[in-house]
């Protein structure tokens, strides 16, 4: 038998409400309503899965979504379970913005509004050989549409690192500057403390040394002289007493 598409439905597992359907090739409502109504039915397929009943020569597919919204397609038996699902799964996201509203409506009220898309999707998947060499294209596609935005991301993701890098080694940069500055100000406060400290070194020594020599002096001239006031006594004691009042 060929591989052919018969019937396309839209239903509410709920209450088994078939809210629009489309006949392609042959008429399966009577078929579609007593699997709904099964006892099984409900345990057998649940939210977000995927379900397929084989009688005789004909498939019965069904997907459901997280509204409860039953899809439906029956196929020969022939038909490619895959190319069926990818069906399913296409009529399930056009479906997606109507199944809110689908929960109120009364049985066959959206054939007007969605019997166009059904027969759209059925013709679209009537060769599903040609659907299946899409897929395959579809699926390299995406691959590559993966890998590219996999590798825009790293680019970014290394823009973004390579800029903090630059940051950073600016922020050293104004930190190493920042560190020198207050090295260089240090060492000229000790070089200033140094020399001050020499400076009065250097003076303590030189009044130690002329007082030696004062007193030296004064011995000498007091051997020599009686008086007291000798002219080297003087001039010691104006030196001391110039340092004294400085």
């Amino acid at each position: 038998m060929d591989k052919e598409i018969f019937y396309v439905a839209i239903a509410r597992q709920t209450d088994k409400v078939v809210v629009t359907h489309f006949k392609h090739k042959a008429n399966f409502r009577k078929a579609v309503d007593e699997v709904l109504a099964a006892p099984d039915f409900a345990s057998a397929i649940k939210p977000k899965s995927r379900w397929k009943l084989n009688n005789a020569d004909k498939t019965f597919n069904f997907q459901m979504d997280e509204h409860k919204m039953v899809y439906i397609v029956v196929t020969s038996a022939s038909y490619p379970e895959r190319i069926a699902f990818a069906l399913l799964g296409e009529l399930a996201g056009q479906f997606a913005s109507s199944a809110e509203k689908a929960q109120k409506v009364a049985e066959g009220q959206l054939d007007r509004t969605w019997s166009r898309n059904l027969k759209e999707l059925c013709l679209k998947y009537s060769d599903p050989d040609s659907q299946g060499k899409f897929s395959e294209v579809r699926g390299k596609i995406e691959q590559v549409r993966g890998k590219v935005a996999e590798s825009i991301k790293l680019a970014m993701e290394n823009i973004d690192k390579a800029e903090r890098l630059e940051q950073d080694a600016e922020d050293l940069k104004h930190a190493a500057d920042k560190f020198h500055n207050q090295a260089r100000a240090v060492k000229c406060n000790e070089i200033k403390k140094n020399y001050k400290m020499w400076g009065l070194i250097i003076g303590v020594v030189v009044i130690f040394i002329i007082i030696i020599v004062a007193v030296m002096a004064g011995r000498g001239g007091g051997s020599s002289s009686s008086g007291g006031n000798s002219p080297s006594r003087q001039l010691l004691r104006g030196f001391i007493n110039q340092q004294y009042n400085s």
